[in-house]
């Protein structure tokens, strides 16, 4: 526990006569945020103005923290695939990465072609002119999105649910203490980042033991697979049933598994490749 002295961070008479830079502070406040979000492991859930001050030496003190919750790294790739297809205005890609994120139906008759062309309605509005205009569009468009999913009867767990509220307050926030202010180009740089480290030959080398590890065991234990399936064929008791439901989405996700094989086997390749003729030069 420790008490925190300081000036509201949206107490802007204050923080003007102290001197400080509202648009430098807009952008540490949210990047705050987004930081926790994309790159730690919990997040503080609640960027409500009271619990962020500002304090003599510049410093942000954040408190309140009865709102955490928790981020891995593979809800946080989700949510950079959804807000990427948000900024890419692709719908089906995001809700691909909604329902990667645990989203559920809460009723059946629930279609996907509904849902797609809700979503695609809301995205189609967002400008390509200025950035303001841009960034209005971002939070807007994130709080639609949450209401299309409400209309459509379609939940998100809470954490997944929680982290797209923090995106849309941190928002607010920045553009409380800067009307000009941009969430755009620090989202956009977030998700790069992850692409980034996610696609790293570090990243994928520490990946590459448990994908060798399945690709053994399957292709291990495809010989008799095949032999049952042949078996089970000469006696003619092989059955087929067919559901086309929802095959778009297992189509999207055979597709997206095999790009990060191909990604995987690649990189394997060329660390090989370089470690083999380093170690022929350093032999020469």
């Amino acid at each position: 526990m420790e008490r925190i002295h300081g000036i509201g961070i949206l107490d802007v008479q204050a923080l003007d006569k102290a001197g400080f830079d509202r648009k430098e502070l807009a952008k540490r406040a949210v990047s705050l945020w987004l930081k926790m979000i994309f790159e730690g492991e919990a997040f503080h859930a609640d960027p409500h103005p009271g619990n962020l001050f500002v304090e003599s030496d510049g410093r942000l003190g954040l408190v309140d923290f009865g709102m955490v919750y928790t981020v891995d790294d593979e809800v946080r790739w989700r949510l950079a695939t959804a807000v990427k297809a948000i900024l890419d205005r692709n719908a089906d890609t995001l809700i691909d990465a909604l329902i990667e994120l645990g989203a559920v139906r809460l009723r059946n008759e629930v279609s996907r072609s509904s849902l797609r062309k809700d979503l695609k309605s809301i995205m189609g509005r967002l400008p390509k002119t200025t950035l303001r205009k841009s960034s209005e569009s971002v939070s807007s468009t994130l709080e639609q999105l949450l209401s299309v999913l409400r209309s459509n009867q379609i939940q998100l767990p809470s954490n997944t649910f929680m982290l797209l509220k923090t995106i849309i307050m941190a928002q607010g926030l920045g553009k409380g203490l800067d009307p000009d202010f941009d969430i755009l180009p620090m989202l956009e740089s977030s998700v790069r980042s992850l692409v980034e480290k996610r696609y790293s030959i570090k990243a994928a080398l520490r990946r590459f033991p448990s994908v060798g590890a399945e690709l053994v065991s399957l292709v291990g234990g495809l010989p008799q697979r095949l032999d049952r399936m042949m078996k089970t064929a000469e006696r003619g008791e092989i059955q087929l049933r067919v559901d086309a439901s929802g095959i778009e989405q297992h189509i999207h996700h055979l597709e997206r598994l095999a790009n990060r094989v191909v990604i995987v086997i690649i990189i394997a390749a060329l660390v090989l490749g370089l470690a083999l003729f380093f170690g022929l030069r350093a032999i020469h």
